[in-house]
C-alpha cells in the first residue's frame, strides 16, 4: 500500500504530512508554530531540566508536527515562556542526533511569542488540528514501528482519537534515578553561581513529580486490547502542585473529577501522543484536547 493510500486526506481540509522520512540537509528555516504540546520538565544531564514541546508547522503549504528541543523552559527569560496554543516564531534546523522526522533544534535566542493570549475557542483550535489527526490508529503506528519493513517510517508525534476511554490509574511516584537527581542538583548549583553573577533571583529547584499517571484507552483498531501509557502533561503536573495541602487519596480525587471532565466521551477528546527517542515504540500522552 502507498504513502497516498495510507493517508488519503477529506479535500476540504488542509493537507498534513503525516509520515514523512528526515531531510538532514534542509538549512535553517524561520518556522511558525502553534504550540499543541507541554509536557512535564524532566532532568536532563545537559540542560539540568528540560521540557517536551511540540506544535504544528503553520507557515507552509501542508501543515507538519515539529517538536522543539532543547527547551530548558523555566530557564527562559519571561518573556520567552510561552502557553500552550499560543503561536511562536522560532528558527529551527533539523536535529541531526534524532531520527525522528519531526524532531528540530530551535535558536531559542530569536524565539519570538505573537501573542500572550491562547487560541481558547475549542473550534478555533480544530481548525488546526482535524488535519493532523491521524488516519492511522495508535496499534497500526505500533504495527508499523514493529515491522522489519518500517524504515522508521511512522509518525512520533500524531493525534489519535480514542474509541473509548477506560480510566486513569494514579500511583506514587517511584522516583527519579540517581543519574537524574545528579543532573538536577548540578543544574541548581551551577545556576546559583550564574545567578549571583548575573544578580538575578535565585531558580527554584525541579521537584520530582507526586504521582506517576497512566491512560488507559481503546484506539479505533477494532482489535485494540487496551493502551496504558504515560500521561506526561505539563497542566496535569501543575494542577498536581495546585493539591499539595491535600492527602494523596484527595490529590488522586480531585485529579481524576479533574481529568475525567476533559476526558468525557462527549467532549470526544483528541490525545496528544509521542514517543521516545531511546524507545521508539514507548509512547505517552503528551496532552488532551476537546474536539467538541
Amino acid at each position: 500500500m502507498t504513502q497516498d493510500s495510507l493517508f488519503e486526506l477529506p479535500k476540504e481540509l488542509h493537507p498534513a504530512i503525516k509520515l514523512y522520512p528526515k531531510d538532514y540537509a534542509k538549512t535553517r528555516q524561520d518556522a511558525r508554530v502553534l504550540i499543541l504540546v507541554k509536557a512535564r520538565p524532566e532532568p536532563s544531564t545537559q540542560y539540568g531540566d528540560t521540557v517536551c514541546v511540540a506544535g504544528i508547522r503553520v507557515d507552509q503549504e501542508e501543515y507538519s508536527w515539529v517538536r522543539l528541543y532543547p527547551i530548558p523552559f523555566r530557564s527562559l527569560e519571561h518573556y520567552k515562556q510561552f502557553k500552550k496554543y499560543t503561536f511562536i516564531n522560532v528558527p529551527i534546523i533539523p536535529a541531526k542526533d534524532d531520527f525522528r522526522s519531526e524532531s528540530f533544534r530551535p535558536d531559542r535566542e530569536k524565539l519570538h511569542i505573537e501573542s500572550d493570549l491562547p487560541i481558547k475557542k475549542v473550534s478555533e483550535r480544530m481548525r488546526y488540528i482535524e488535519p493532523l489527526i491521524s488516519d492511522l490508529s495508535m496499534c497500526e503506528i505500533l504495527a508499523i514501528g514493529r515491522s522489519k519493513n518500517a524504515e522508521k517510517m511512522y509518525p512520533s508525534l500524531a493525534v489519535i482519537r480514542p474509541r473509548e476511554i477506560k480510566g486513569l490509574d494514579i500511583k506514587p511516584f517511584k522516583g527519579w534515578t540517581e543519574k537524574q537527581r545528579n543532573a538536577i542538583n548540578n543544574s541548581a548549583t551551577q545556576g546559583d553561581l550564574m545567578d549571583m553573577l548575573n544578580g538575578e533571583p535565585e531558580k527554584v529547584m525541579l521537584e520530582e513529580p507526586r504521582f506517576e499517571v497512566h491512560l488507559r484507552y481503546l484506539c479505533e483498531s477494532r482489535s485494540c486490547k487496551e493502551h496504558s501509557q504515560l500521561f506526561l502533561d505539563w497542566e496535569l503536573e501543575a494542577f498536581t502542585r495546585r493539591c499539595n495541602d491535600l492527602s494523596d487519596s484527595e490529590a488522586v480525587q480531585s485529579i481524576r473529577e479533574r481529568w475525567n471532565n476533559v476526558l468525557d466521551s462527549d467532549k470526544k477528546p483528541l490525545l496528544y501522543v509521542g514517543n521516545q527517542l531511546k524507545a521508539a515504540l514507548a509512547y505517552s500522552v503528551l496532552g488532551v484536547q476537546r474536539s467538541v
